[in-house]
């Protein structure tokens, strides 16, 4: 069993004390989030690939996305499925990641970048989800790449509010393997779309920097329309790559 408390001060501290970069866009790339014990315990819970779906069987990404993720939703009904020590794992695990003191401490890190998006919301994100009095939803999943994962460049649905991407690798084997943050290159375009292609990202853009997929860190940027990002390198070490996702949404106004 876990202490709730004492991993959710020590990702709070880890996240307010870890620096703000600005370029190419708000971001934290936040080490050692969890207490060693904590990671040790999470990795050891990690459910067998058996209970890992496709991610283009779920109806979240296009018929173009990589089929090489697979994912768990960790909603109550597929927490349910694993063994008892598992699920009480993920179950505490969940608690504290969408706790709304963690929530809180992280959206104040980046709320100029925040009140900046939501000032230049289009007509279309005002109509669905307001100005003010934001709701939001949280999905937690857990996610593996297999060996010929990659994923093209991309801002993320408008829909999204925040993402953690917490990389879960036992080793440093894969570390040149992380997330991709990318600037645009050609600055008289207008770059309208959401997803572009490896070949659009040649032309367009300027990789920035990788976050290093390392054991025990956390990737946190609240989604703008320049929140570029995508996985440059192909793995060919044929491992695995484990993650975890938390993502917040803006809840769709009735």
């Amino acid at each position: 069993m876990i202490n709730n408390n004492l991993v959710k001060k020590h990702i709070i501290n880890k996240i307010k004390k870890s620096e703000l970069f600005d370029y190419p866009f708000a971001d934290k790339f936040v080490e050692n989030i969890f207490p060693i014990e904590t990671y040790n315990k999470l990795l050891k819970n990690l459910p067998d690939k058996s209970f890992y779906v496709p991610i283009t069987e779920t109806g979240l990404v296009n018929k173009h996305y990589s089929p090489e993720r697979f994912v768990i939703d960790l909603e109550p009904k597929n927490l349910e499925v694993l063994q008892n020590e598992k699920k009480s794992f993920f179950k505490n695990l969940i608690q504290i990641l969408i706790s709304p003191e963690l929530f809180s401490i992280t959206s104040s890190q980046f709320r100029l970048t925040i009140n900046n998006s939501i000032k230049n919301f289009t007509e279309k994100q005002k109509q669905n989800f307001g100005t003010e009095n934001f709701e939001f939803t949280a999905r937690i999943m857990l996610v593996k790449d297999f060996t010929k994962y990659s994923l093209d460049t991309h801002t993320d649905s408008v829909q999204k509010f925040i993402t953690f991407l917490f990389y879960l690798p036992s080793n440093n084997s894969l570390s040149k393997i992380g997330t991709t943050l990318y600037d645009k290159s050609q600055k008289n375009l207008t770059y309208d779309k959401i997803a572009y292609s490896k070949e659009e990202t040649k032309k367009l853009f300027v990789p920035v920097k990788t976050c290093p997929f390392i054991p025990n860190s956390l990737l946190i940027f609240p989604r703008s329309n320049i929140t570029f990002h995508g996985v440059e390198e192909i793995n060919t070490m044929q491992e695995e790559r484990d993650l975890l996702f938390l993502n917040y949404y803006f809840n769709k106004k009735n």
